[in-house]
């Protein structure tokens, strides 16, 4: 709570959701996740910023369920693609990118926004927020007006809870390594935004999800697609991968298995291990998506 603005704070909205208050004056709502929209099919797209997705031709993808996340509405816009929802979480992209949360907030896209996002709206364009398709999106021990857990107290408040699941040894940590069946109790985050957006999406009922631009580092130089040269943000890939990143997607593989769910990596340079994210070209993935076949297990037994 200490990263938002004094002057914003959220209240509940009769109609569900918070309305979102600036400076004494509600300026929008932001909806319950109950009111997002559900999938028309089973398959989802979920769109990172890594450089691979230059290489991708977004066209293919019209008609599509893609969930965004941070800088991905670049390419939503230059190719003409309708994103159904993107996921905006970090605090300093409110800050360092702001023109971009301007885009996604004006493209009509559902916005799932941390609540220190929308504070920072407040604090520059508070006008957007009537307007806008806003959900919360919170962390899962990083909730607006919730105390925070010591990381004892969460784990055995996790443990006892069906809806969360904890990597086997990757705690008690800071981070926390686990995954969300139910992102209204919040979302665990893996230090990157499309595990974020990986859990909303099976929550909603995607039982075939395929990872665009998830190349963490991998053979690449690590910037995002839409940066280069000074312009690019500092990245915390290598500090972050090894404690959160790929335990977080290990969990994720043993989840999605255990709920009949399969994730592909359509990144052909990841970091991320074949074995614990399965590997698929794009027309591979749409050849099977087209023909409405049986996706091969996981690998889970």
């Amino acid at each position: 709570m200490r990263t938002v603005h004094p002057d914003f704070s959220l209240a509940v909205h009769p109609d569900g959701g918070h309305r979102i208050v600036w400076r004494g004056e509600s300026l929008g709502r932001a909806r319950p996740l109950a009111e997002l929209a559900m999938p028309a099919t089973q398959e989802c797209f979920i769109v990172g910023t890594g450089p691979s997705i230059n290489e991708v031709d977004f066209e293919q993808l019209a008609g599509r369920d893609c969930i965004g996340v941070n800088g991905s509405i670049v390419k939503a816009r230059q190719s003409g693609l309708a994103f159904r929802s993107t996921a905006i979480m970090d605090r300093k992209f409110f800050t360092e990118r702001y023109e971009l949360v301007c885009q996604t907030m004006s493209s009509g896209t559902e916005c799932l926004f941390s609540f220190r996002g929308l504070s920072a709206i407040c604090e520059r364009t508070p006008e957007l927020l009537e307007n806008s398709k806003l959900f919360l999106l919170d962390e899962i021990n990083g909730r607006y007006g919730v105390p925070k857990r010591s990381s004892v107290a969460f784990d055995t408040w996790a443990e006892t809870d069906p809806d969360l699941v904890l990597h086997p040894s990757c705690r008690p940590s800071e981070g926390r390594v686990g995954y969300s069946l139910d992102p209204r109790k919040g979302v665990f985050t893996g230090q990157t935004i499309v595990y974020s957006a990986l859990q909303v999406a099976t929550w909603l009922g995607y039982r075939r999800i395929f990872l665009l631009g998830v190349d963490l580092g991998g053979a690449t130089s690590g910037i995002r697609f839409y940066e280069s040269g000074a312009d690019a943000a500092p990245m915390r890939l290598d500090h972050d991968y090894d404690s959160y990143i790929l335990p977080a997607f290990e969990t994720a593989r043993e989840v999605a298995g255990s709920i009949g769910v399969v994730i592909y990596n359509l990144s052909p340079d990841s970091r991320l291990p074949a074995e614990v994210i399965p590997r698929l070209g794009l027309q591979e993935a749409l050849g099977k998506f087209d023909d409405s076949r049986e996706f091969p297990n996981s690998g889970l037994p």
